[in-house]
């Protein structure tokens, strides 16, 4: 049974602090204070400090002021870099800040920074500071400025990002004016490079001279023989063509005459025609 009042004839109501709103019934001390209070009776309230039953609980160092709900414990308002009903989130990368609502400096590594007040963890290339918001010297580069230029730079000057060289000072060449040179050497070898390539040059000109006159004469002559043979062909073919010819006709009667003898021209032949095999006869007989 739920002992809610105390004293003579339990004419007494325990506190509304008590815990239940129950106490002792003789002397009415609660058994337990409701949270935000103490005190025997349960009639105190916590200090700004403090929170829950019988305050017993400490508010986050991350309050504002170390203050919190006296029931709860929910901080008032965060210190500059936390969130959360209790102050116990940080901000996430890149920001910082009440309510985390700060953005980090660009030139902070990675875009990190302190969560509470930015100041960056580390400078990016070229940045120095603690918001990384001075370039380097005409003599430094790097993150954080740390690095020094090389003496072989003109002046000690580089990059301030990369540390490159503007320029080399005489005898140095390369980014960093670390490689040695002679530059007389330097100068001879160009001189030879450049002849070289004029000789080059020269020669093939006059390749490509000689070569188009050889081609300009031998397409003089091609152009000659073509033109002989041309006219060789041309008279052979007049030659066969008349060769190919048939010879005029001749219109004879029987009786025309040869020369003054009156002979027809068909007994003269005949005659011709005897007299031939004879001969072919007699040079048989004589071969045999």
């Amino acid at each position: 049974m739920r002992q809610t009042t105390f004293g003579p004839n339990c004419v007494n109501n325990c506190s509304l602090n008590c815990e239940n709103s129950e106490c002792n019934g003789t002397s009415g001390l609660c058994n337990r204070c409701k949270w935000g209070y103490q005190g025997e009776f349960c009639n105190k309230p916590c200090d700004d400090s403090h929170y829950g039953s019988n305050c017993i609980s400490t508010c986050s160092p991350h309050c504002k002021e170390q203050k919190c709900d006296k029931v709860t414990g929910h901080c008032n308002t965060c210190i500059a870099g936390y969130l959360g009903g209790y102050c116990n989130i940080t901000c996430p990368n890149q920001y910082y800040g009440a309510f985390c609502a700060q953005t980090c400096s660009k030139n902070c590594q990675n875009f990190e920074c302190n969560s509470a007040h930015g100041a960056c963890y580390s400078c990016s290339a070229g940045y120095r500071g603690d918001f990384c918001n001075m370039s380097c010297d005409t003599n430094h580069y790097g993150p954080n400025c740390v690095n020094n230029c090389s003496t072989t730079c003109v002046g000690s000057s580089c990059d301030a990002t990369t540390g490159h060289c503007h320029s080399c000072i005489q005898g140095y060449r390369g980014q960093f004016c670390q490689e040695a040179h002679d530059r007389l050497a330097e100068g001879v070898g160009i001189g030879i490079g450049t002849m070289c390539v004029v000789i080059v040059i020269v020669l093939a000109v006059v390749c490509i001279v000689r070569r188009t006159a050889c081609s300009a004469t031998s397409n003089g002559n091609s152009r000659d023989e073509q033109t002989g043979n041309r006219n060789v062909r041309e008279s052979s073919q007049t030659v066969y063509n008349e060769m190919d010819a048939a010879p005029p006709a001749v219109e004879l009667n029987a009786y025309d005459y040869i020369g003054k003898d009156t002979t027809p021209y068909d007994t003269l032949h005949k005659e011709d025609n005897e007299k031939s095999q004879y001969e072919a006869v007699s040079m048989t007989t004589m071969n045999t």
